[in-house]
Parts: C-alpha cells; structure tokens; sequence
C-alpha cells in the first residue's frame, strides 16, 4: 500500500483542502467542462439563472415529442450526467432537476430547451464550488415551497437546505405527494419535511459526539 499524500481529485470530483482555515472545497469544474464540450455548448452565451424566470414546464403535446425523437437524444443519460453534479455540490440546481426529471418517461423538445439553458447557467457559474467546514457547529435548515408548481397535477414543490455554520451539507427539492388546498398548507409542509432531516441530522451528530445547540 503506497500513500499518495491528501486527495486532490475523486470521482469528478476536485478536492482543496485548507489546513489553516480547515476547510474543504469540493469542485465539479472539468466534469462540467466535460460536459459542456459533450453537448456543444461550450461557446453557448452564458445566463444568470438555472431556469427562464416564472417559466413551467408541463408535460408535452404530441407534436413536441415528437420533435423532440428527432433530435435522437439521450434524454435519461443527459439528465442523469447533470443531476451527479447537482447531488455531489450544487444545490443550486436542484429545483431545475426536480422539475426536468420529470419527464424522463416522454420528454419533449420544451424540455429539451429547458436542459440547454441549464447548461448555459453552469457555464455562468462554472467556477462555483462547495466549502465545507470552519469553525461554527450551528445547525440549521431553511425551506420554501412553490406553491401549485406544477401545471399538469397542481402539485406544491418543498426545497430546503441544511447548514451547519457557514457549510450547506444537504439540499433536496422534491414534489408533494398530496395538493395543497393553500400556500399556508404547502409552507407547513416543506417545514415538516425540512424539519425531520434537522432532528435526524442533530440526533447523527450527537451519536458523534458533536456539540449541537437547542433550539433547532
């Protein structure tokens, strides 16, 4: 067994350490890179926001499915290539995932455009990277909902992160099981969803013998 020193790259993943500072930085730079060049979109004009601002997707008409099987595109893969990114560190696109995902089944060429135009937000901020660590140990969450998101179900969308000081450990966005009657009713349930993974998470770190300070 040879010691090749600290971990510098795993995964697709670069890791920076800061031994002073004792912090981590986790970067996805050349995956992204990689993945732009695989789409031809290395070149495209970059824009400041993951999805077009107060746009919906929906499921799509014949017509757009089809135009879509045109393109003779991997749907599936090319979401599955992008949500690695969103999982490992960037919580950022986790409401544009949650929603392109979908329409795995029978995806149309609006979602298509939706994905490109992701892509050209990840070239907008390609340099972005997670930061872990520091000295603060406070725990908390914060969560919001979409209220009747979706347009084909009526549906809410729950997103929430979790922070321990300054370092974002976990994100989820995700679809209500149940219609919401009111947005009061949704808010209350991204709470209740972004309060269980507080309480667990706290509950983890205390079986670790970490400090966590009450209230949550």
């Amino acid at each position: 067994m040879e010691d090749l020193g600290p971990a510098a790259y795993i995964l697709g993943i670069e890791i920076c350490q800061d031994r002073i500072v004792k912090t981590l930085t986790l970067s996805q730079m050349t995956y992204v890179k990689n993945l732009l060049d695989e789409y031809q979109m290395m070149d495209c004009k970059p824009v400041s926001t993951p999805m077009v601002p107060n746009s919906r997707l929906q499921e799509a008409s014949e017509e757009e499915k089809h135009a879509f099987k045109e393109l003779k595109i991997n749907y599936q893969q090319a979401i599955g290539k992008i949500s690695y990114v969103q999982v490992s560190t960037r919580g950022d696109l986790s409401f544009t995932m949650s929603q392109l995902s979908q329409f795995l089944e029978n995806p149309g060429i609006k979602h298509w455009q939706a994905f490109k135009h992701l892509l050209r937000y990840l070239k907008s901020t390609i340099s972005l990277a997670l930061t872990l660590g520091g000295n603060s140990l406070s725990l908390q969450t914060f969560s919001d909902t979409d209220y009747a998101n979706c347009k084909d179900t009526r549906k809410s969308i729950t997103c929430y992160m979790m922070m321990i000081g300054n370092s974002c450990i976990n994100w989820k966005s995700k679809n209500h099981s149940m219609i919401s009657t009111s947005s009061c009713e949704a808010k209350y349930k991204a709470q209740f969803e972004g309060g269980k993974d507080l309480i667990w998470t706290a509950l983890l770190l205390q079986d670790l013998r970490m400090n966590v300070n009450y209230p949550l």
